[in-house]
């Protein structure tokens, strides 16, 4: 959040900033890799959306799963051009769109608010634009636990999660997802860069939200490589359970509390 340019007039050295940030941390009762007593359910509801919605020859393929509202700078319909535009992307992997509130946004939307409708329907134009109607697939997901045993399945089928906000501030969505063992493909504006790092020890892909290429280019990478897509799973693991848990958000909290007495001189 204060890396975004309107905070820079706060202060303009590391030095000099009157806070210390701890990022929050996932519920791991929820969002974990081990199986829940949900899954099963989930994994019914899914099959069921699957079967409903895709043609029965993609019925085995990967799934790349978006849980974003429908918020205009959330970019959903950002994905769904993204994914409309690249063959290569339809080809190996469905998408998976989660919508609450509705079961069929194809039939009917009346469950969506004004704004939510607006962004479904741009959705449902791209699909006839681009002929999405056997690759997308729409899920009402009606509960975290729902949401969680939903990334475990599309971690079981060697899928990815999308977030392609236009901004993010930090992309609590991000860390939920690869505390389920699944691996992320997000946008680079906001906190995914503080999330994911760079270079080789990269826990996810970053991704130009307002550039369908980068955005089909970051999600082939994942689908396309088996190696990358188990070593980017495993470097989510390893980066929420080091630095994404309430007992490391604490452990934050007791030092940074611990250097502003030292440093007022109270011991």
């Amino acid at each position: 959040q204060y890396q975004h340019p309107l905070y820079r007039d706060i202060f303009t050295r590391e030095g000099e900033r009157p806070f210390q940030v701890v990022p929050p941390g996932v519920n791991q009762k929820l969002f974990s890799p081990e199986a829940k007593s949900e899954d099963e359910e989930t994994r019914d509801l899914i099959a069921r959306s699957i079967n409903r919605d895709i043609a029965p020859e993609r019925h085995g393929l990967p799934l790349t799963i978006a849980s974003s509202r429908l918020d205009a700078k959330k970019n959903v319909a950002g994905l769904v051009e993204a994914y409309g535009r690249s063959p290569a992307w339809q080809k190996i992997s469905n998408l998976m769109l989660a919508v609450r509130g509705v079961e069929d946004p194809t039939k009917d939307t009346q469950g969506l608010k004004p704004e939510e409708q607006a962004q479904m329907n741009r959705i449902l134009g791209l699909m006839t634009t681009y002929g999405l109607k056997d690759n997308i697939t729409f899920v009402n997901l009606g509960s975290q636990q729902a949401l969680g045993a939903a990334y475990r399945e599309a971690a079981r089928r060697k899928g990815v999660f999308c977030l392609t906000s236009l901004y993010e501030p930090f992309g609590l969505a991000t860390i939920e997802a690869m505390s389920c063992g699944l691996p992320v493909v997000v946008t680079a504006n906001g906190g995914g860069q503080e999330i994911l790092g760079q270079g080789k020890e990269a826990c996810g892909i970053l991704v130009d939200p307002e550039d369908p290429v980068s955005i089909a280019e970051g999600a082939l990478q994942m689908l396309s490589d088996t190696s990358a897509w188990s070593d980017y799973r495993d470097k989510g693991l390893r980066r929420v359970q080091s630095t994404y848990t309430w007992d490391a958000a604490a452990r934050r909290y007791v030092e940074a509390i611990g250097d502003r007495l030292h440093t007022a001189g109270h011991t």
